[in-house]
């Protein structure tokens, strides 16, 4: 029993996975846009030298090499993946129900009005409430990878991500009976939003305290800048589900997607401070600086261009949706700056506890709030044959205030499993399921 329900469980988050996602990743791996990999998926971006994730922080790349050592770096690719949905129960089958019930019933149907009259009454909730939102990333082989160096005083690291974030809601609209075409009809539609990311990062950090006699033998603060090239493609989506009769929507959301992809490249900066001593380590961290903007591709426009079918279709709903101003014609999403705080507390040496906050409230790409607050324990031990162990949780401090726990582990020293849980749930074909769930897994050089 408890093996059947497993699997109904992975099936229905991989259904929602590939209904997102199956265009972004045919043509551009994975990626990164909000989750982090790694033992950071349980930790937090905390200021830990125990995992090359650590280098979160610009200022941490001094901390995570070893004294005897000049490099550190992944084995392997790192990969992460998440998803999370919005608070309504059995939100996918009733946006199946809703598209077969709109494309598949006649007016001759028993109960027909009954039935326009219950599908109106929900499809509000789902309109206000429901969504799903997925998150998956991927360092490059090797990355991150970080290098000390006499010379010039300091630590570099240099990283490689790709990421794809993605979301779907629905746009509500009465069901109605169309008298001229004795049919039923909606303008309901699906709406997805959508990025594809790739960022080359370059940081250095150095001891900015060696000179100084403000600080004792033990302790330490590192000072770190982090260049990064981003190129983003944006994309939006507006699909009517009168559009979607006998079709597969992973096929037609691919189909379409290119011609609504809108690339951009631009730079961005973060700065890195870390105070480290013999019991406890603060960190703080500024990104974005220079708050880049990137431009989404218009919607609504020159529909006559579009070829009949799903993409002409699509572009008239998203006329009739701007039209009401529930979408721009045309969206632009910045990199606010964010500004984040952590601190470690060394119970003994391989034992540690640690806490991180995002000071400041900002929006993802696809529009939701997050400030996120991380607590969470680990201990690394010395032996190969003894797994190292980490907990978490994790809670969003606005926006749709979703928290999770997470679990990790670090076998052989150097293969990193973690595991997010999510504490709210939602109810599908009765059985209750997390509104968040994750996994993560990395083979890095351990410290």
């Amino acid at each position: 029993m408890l093996v059947n329900e497993l699997g109904d469980t992975l099936n229905f988050y991989f259904t929602i996975l590939y209904f997102l996602l199956g265009t972004i990743t045919s043509s551009f791996a994975f990626s990164a846009g909000g989750a982090y990999s790694g033992p950071a998926f349980t930790t937090g971006p905390t200021s830990s030298h125990f995992y090359l994730n650590g280098a979160i922080n610009p200022a941490m790349p001094s901390l995570l090499v070893d004294q005897d050592e000049k490099w550190r770096w992944s084995y392997f690719p790192s990969a992460s993946a998440s998803i999370e949905f919005g608070n309504v129960d059995d939100f996918v089958d009733e946006i199946d129900d809703l598209i077969d019930f709109v494309n598949e019933s006649t007016l001759l149907d028993q109960d027909i009005n009954e039935n326009i009259n219950r599908f109106n009454e929900i499809i509000n909730e789902l309109s206000e409430d429901g969504y799903i939102k997925t998150d998956l990333s991927i360092h490059a082989p090797l990355l991150p990878l970080v290098h000390t160096n006499d010379f010039f005083t300091g630590a570099m690291s240099i990283d490689l991500t790709y990421g794809v974030q993605a979301t779907s809601r629905l746009f509500d609209a009465p069901i109605e009976i169309d008298l001229r075409a004795l049919e039923i009809t909606t303008a309901a539609s699906i709406y997805l939003k959508s990025s594809i990311e790739t960022k080359l990062s370059f940081s250095y950090s150095q001891d900015i305290s060696r000179e100084s006699t403000l600080f004792s033998e033990k302790q330490k603060l590192y000072a770190g800048v982090k260049i990064n090239l981003i190129s983003l493609g944006l994309s939006r989506q507006v699909v009517p589900i009168v559009s979607l009769s006998g079709r597969d929507i992973g096929d037609l959301i691919v189909d379409d997607y290119k011609n609504n992809l809108q690339n951009n490249v631009d730079l961005a900066f973060d700065i890195g401070f870390v105070f480290d001593s013999e019991k406890y380590r603060l960190g703080f961290s500024a990104e974005n600086l220079n708050s880049p903007e990137f431009e989404y591709s218009t919607v609504g426009q020159n529909c006559d261009e579009n070829s009949l079918g799903l993409s002409r279709d699509s572009c008239l709903a998203a006329q009739v949706f701007t039209a009401e101003g529930r979408i721009d014609e045309m969206e632009f999403f910045t990199l606010e700056p964010r500004f984040r705080a952590d601190a470690l507390y060394k119970i003994s040496k391989n034992l540690h506890v640690s806490t991180a906050i995002d000071i400041s409230e900002y929006q993802d790409v696809t529009g939701f709030d997050n400030q996120w607050f991380y607590l969470s324990s680990l201990y690394n031990t010395h032996y190969y044959l003894l797994p190292s162990v980490r907990f978490g949780y994790q809670k969003n401090l606005v926006g749709e205030g979703t928290s999770s726990l997470t679990l990790g582990a670090s076998i052989f020293k150097f293969l990193n499993i973690d595991l997010e849980y999510g504490l709210e749930s939602i109810t599908v074909r009765a059985d209750e399921f997390p509104r968040r769930l994750g996994l993560s897994m990395s083979i890095e050089e351990h410290f």
